[in-house]
Formats: C-alpha cells, structure tokens, sequence
C-alpha cells in the first residue's frame, strides 16, 4: 500500500517540476527577447539623438475624409526629430465646404486626397526659414527639452477650426527608458554566472555543490558551471 501511494504522489511531483521548469525555460526566452527589442530600441534612439543635431527626420501622416454636413475633416500626426528631441504633433482640422475657402479649396468624393497617407522626409541643417521658426517656437516652450503645447482657433476667412497639439520629449530620456529592460537583462546574467561560479541555484540562490541533477529547492535543472581556465 505504502509503494502504491508513493507513485502517484512521485508523479505529480515530476510533472510539477518539468511544468516548472518549462515555465522558466519560457520566461527566459521572454525576457532574452525583450531585452534584445530593448538593446535595438536603445541603440536606434541614441543614433536618431545624434543625428538630430545635422539632420530634421520627419514621418507624418494624414487622413481625410468628408463628414456629413458638408464638412471636410484632416487628422495629422507626425514624429519629428530635431536637436536631441523628438516632437509629437497632433492637428484636427474641420472645414466648412458651404462656405468657400480660398486656401483649402474644395474636395470631391472621389479626390485622391481622400482617405489615409503618409510621408517620410529628412532635410539638412540649416532649416528654410519658415520651417525653422515653426520648430524653434515649439522648442523654445520647452523646459529640459519637456514641453506641452494645445491651441485651438477658428480662421473666419478660412472657414474652419483647427486644433493642435504639440508634445516634446528629449532623446536622452528615450534612450534611458528603452535601455532599462537590457539593463535588467545583463545584471541577471552577471548574477547567474557569478551563482553558478560559485556552485549555487541561479534561480533561488541554494548550495547545489551536492546536488547533481536538479535543485531541491525550487526545481531547477543545477547547471554545471565551465571550468576556469587554468
């Protein structure tokens, strides 16, 4: 009875460990993959940040549509970076097409200028002068290179109201929040290798010099460490 009892008792407990250490087997990945995303995230903003003091890189798009009432609507968003900052600008734009207006003109049903586009531009420093006045308004509100910026206004001989907003955040900030994840990465492994050095767990911390096969305390296949150099 004794040995009868034991057995399915073994089994789930062997079960339970290969499930265990399938999950941290899974983790593991995991985590490799996304300190990898974050290591490429990191290095990508720190070349953008040095880039942005020789060249302004802009990608925006746009969707436009015909509302009911005779009203044409133009949603923008674009990602510009520019002097170690990256600018976020959002504009709505509602025009009224029964009244005339000069600038935007007026858009049939079936115009090409419908529906959703996008556009990637670089342009060499020093600016145009009206481009450079835009960018050097938004960056001059700015504190520490952090600024935020809504307006909203009605243009009578242009019929239609608009409404922007400007954020601005710097590259350095950026770069520090996508490298954290490889941060934590590297420090685990220096701490792995240093536990494995020196005969423990790297999962739990438990002396596994005596154990050969897994570690009692939490299941984890014991990972012989190389053998130094000597």
């Amino acid at each position: 009875m004794g040995s009868r009892t034991r057995m399915p008792v073994l089994c789930t407990l062997m079960c339970h460990g290969r499930l265990g250490r399938a999950k941290q087997k899974m983790f593991r990945f995991i985590r490799k993959i996304l300190s990898i995303l974050s290591f490429l995230l990191a290095f990508s903003f720190t070349l953008l940040w040095i880039r942005s003091y020789w060249y302004l890189d802009e990608i925006s798009c746009n969707y436009q549509k015909l509302a009911p009432q005779n009203h044409h609507l133009i949603n923008v968003c674009s990602f510009t970076s520019t002097t170690g900052t990256l600018i976020i600008h959002v504009a709505n734009i509602d025009i009224d097409l029964k009244r005339p207006d000069p600038v935007h003109g007026t858009l049939g049903p079936d115009s090409d200028e419908l529906g959703l586009h996008s556009e990637i531009k670089s342009s060499r420093f020093p600016l145009p002068l009206n481009q450079a006045e835009i960018y050097s308004d938004v960056l001059a509100r700015g504190v520490a290179g952090f600024s935020f910026k809504h307006e909203s206004s009605f243009f009578f001989a242009e019929p239609h109201l608009a409404r922007w907003t400007w954020i601005t955040i710097p590259h350095w900030l950026l770069t520090f929040l996508f490298s954290i994840p490889a941060l934590f990465h590297l420090r685990a492994r220096i701490r792995r290798r240093s536990s494995l050095r020196r005969g423990l767990c790297p999962t739990c911390g438990y002396d596994l010099r005596e154990s050969k096969s897994t570690c009692p305390e939490c299941g984890a296949a014991a990972v012989q460490s190389p053998p130094s150099a000597g």
